[in-house]
């Protein structure tokens, strides 16, 4: 869909779009309604309805990129935990409400705009720069759309640019302000600073019991343990029940029989092509083809230019793509040669295979263990959820779960303290959680005594918990954490000796000694930094993280003392270095750009607010949490 829009829309509107489509989800969208009332309507904007369809076309497109980002599989709860539904409600949202501004402004575009746009694109050009039908219907298949459906969005988001395009032109940043932002952003300094090092810790004395009980008064709060919560839960997964799934030979092999079609691979072939586009170029490469075996140079000699890499197709797939008479020349031929010329829809294509990947038709005894771990699993799932519905049934009816353990013979299994992290009073994560995420979700919104409802725990498992009791956060007796403590103390005393050193270095500085002067007195050397901007953060090539913003809060000779990993830093002042824009033009580009975008999100979202209460907008959130607990 990103691609999509980056072919609709150009650069600025794009951008735009993509903030505000965000923005608006944030607000809050409208009223609600009841499902009942109406059916299958995910929301109302003005006059028009998103129906369930539409939504859960585009977020399933959106879950798909968003789980190809991240890897894995998404829960439903991580969805919401996400954004997503209100994202792309907001998207669909935001859609209606420009196009019926579209609609009562009388604004069109015809099927000649449309057909101009879909010909300009890079994407659908060919090798010699004119559209090419091929690529076109690759994009759309690759976007689950017919010509109507492109055309239609094409339509629509062509309206949405031109209302956008007309808000914000007139839009405008001051040059002056752009110049004084760029000055402050890119203004550099540097400074002459010592580093005071932390003292080794085998340097300090450890304390007695009398400082380290005065140790912990102070500090009690970083010792606190976190709210504990004991649960109980009962679990029905697959892996329980493996080794009760039998499988006789006579099944197995029935199963391969039934499989058998999944299971062969078939041979599979990488094409290169050139298309030639006239009958001339044809009848010269079939002359040629019986003195050439390169499809480079034949390209070369015909003008069509490099050959394309097509990708690696079976024969069907090829089939299904180019059609039966070019995939049975391609499959006809060995690795390096030449066949063609074939025509198509788009011209005469002269073939060559790159590479061939041998097929596989494995027999039974081939796949037996692999097969045979399939079937056992699929087995125990069916099991998990025969069980499952009666253990449902059981909770139903009240017997509660130890009521429910007794009647099915499972196992509860007790957590006595688990942190909102599933972790332990020992920092360990207890096993048995199969699913840590959704169960100690269900754990931390539990009310003590209540037992949740029945869910899945992502690996095709469920679970059902009861959190038992609640301990709340509490300072640690220091006999628990006194090795802590101690340690604590060691450093403490370490970072205050470092800053003590600095104090005395900097007092020296106030009373008028150089720098270098008064760093040598301790034993100490000055060096200079680097020159940095103001919102640089560099605890490496700089004594602390917090470096830079001190340097830009002092003025004049007045030494600064900042503490970081390595111990502490004073520092004076050097030298300012002053940034105009006409020294960095792509800088300050950058900076004015960045300034109209802000902007014209800060108009357009008015406008979309302003919109949203002229037209109104409900929403039926049954219907979203309904698709949403789908996935």
């Amino acid at each position: 869909m990103k691609k999509f829009r980056g072919i609709i829309v150009k650069t600025f509107v794009g951008i735009l779009f993509g903030l505000l489509i965000l923005s608006f989800a944030v607000w809050g969208i409208g009223d609600t309604f009841s499902p009942s009332q109406y059916g299958n309507v995910v929301a109302e904007v003005g006059d028009q309805e998103i129906t369930e369809t539409e939504f859960r076309r585009s977020f399933g497109r959106q879950y798909s990129q968003l789980q190809q980002n991240l890897g894995g599989g998404l829960s439903s709860e991580m969805l919401r935990d996400l954004g997503l539904p209100q994202v792309v409600l907001g998207q669909l949202v935001t859609r209606g409400l420009l196009d019926q501004q579209a609609q009562d402004l009388g604004l069109t575009v015809t099927d000649d705009q449309i057909r101009r746009v879909i010909f300009s694109q890079d994407a659908f050009r060919d090798s010699l720069g004119q559209f090419d039908r091929f690529n076109f219907e690759q994009f759309l298949r690759a976007n689950d759309m017919t010509e109507a459906t492109f055309a239609q969005e094409i339509r629509r988001e062509t309206l949405q640019a031109r209302i956008s395009q007309a808000l914000v032109s007139g839009s405008s940043v001051p040059d002056q302000l752009a110049r004084m932002l760029y000055a402050y952003q890119e203004q550099r300094r540097t400074a002459r600073f010592t580093e005071v090092p932390l003292p080794p810790a085998e340097s300090i004395e450890a304390p007695d019991q009398v400082a380290l009980e005065a140790f912990y008064e102070q500090v009690a709060d970083r010792f606190r343990s976190p709210e504990y919560r004991s649960v109980t839960a009962l679990w029905v997964r697959p892996d329980d029940f493996l080794e009760e799934i039998g499988i006789s030979d006579a099944q197995l092999a029935e199963e391969y029989e039934a499989r058998r079609a999944t299971l062969i691979e078939p041979e599979e072939r990488e094409i290169e092509q050139i298309v030639l586009l006239t009958q001339d170029q044809a009848e010269a490469a079939e002359a040629a083809l019986a003195g050439e075996s390169d499809l480079t140079a034949l390209g070369e000699a015909l003008e069509t230019g490099a050959p394309i890499n097509i990708g690696r197709f079976s024969k069907d797939a090829l089939t299904g793509t180019l059609g039966p008479e070019l995939a049975e020349v391609a499959f006809s031929l060995s690795p390096g040669e030449l066949g063609g010329p074939v025509r198509s829809d788009f011209g005469w294509h002269v073939l060559s295979v790159v590479d061939i990947s041998e097929g596989r038709d494995p027999s039974l005894e081939d796949v037996r263990e692999e097969l045979g771990a399939l079937v056992r699993r699929e087995g125990a799932i069916e099991a998990v959820i025969s069980l499952t519905n009666q253990l449902d049934d059981i909770l139903a009816g009240g017997a509660g779960l130890e009521g429910a353990s007794e009647q099915l013979t499972l196992a509860l299994i007790r957590y006595p303290a688990l942190d909102a992290t599933g972790l332990d009073r020992e920092g360990q994560r207890p096993g048995g959680l199969a699913s840590l995420e959704g169960f100690m979700q269900m754990v931390n919104q539990g009310e003590p005594g209540e037992e949740s409802f029945l869910m899945e725990d992502g690996q095709d498992g469920y679970f059902v918990l009861r959190v038992d009791g609640v301990t709340p956060p509490a300072n640690r007796p220091l006999s628990e954490v006194s090795a802590a403590v101690e340690a604590a103390y060691i450093e403490d005393q370490r970072r205050q000796l470092a800053l003590e050193r600095a104090e005395r270095i900097a007092a020296q500085v106030r009373l008028g000694a150089d720098l270098a002067k008064a760093a040598e007195n301790e034993g100490l050397s000055v060096q200079t930094s680097s020159p940095m901007t103001r919102f640089q953060r560099d605890p490496v090539s700089t004594p602390s993280s917090d470096f830079a913003p001190v340097l830009f809060a002092t003025e004049g000779e007045e030494p600064f003392i900042v503490e970081g990993d390595r111990g502490a830093a004073v520092g004076v002042l050097d030298s300012v270095i002053p940034a105009t824009a006409d020294e960095d033009s792509e800088r300050f580009q950058d900076v004015q750009q960045r300034l109209r975008r802000e902007r014209a999100n800060e108009l357009m979202s008015l406008y979309l607010a302003d919109l949203q209460s002229r037209y109104g907008v409900s929403t039926n959130q049954v219907a979203i949490d309904s698709i949403i607990a789908s996935y």
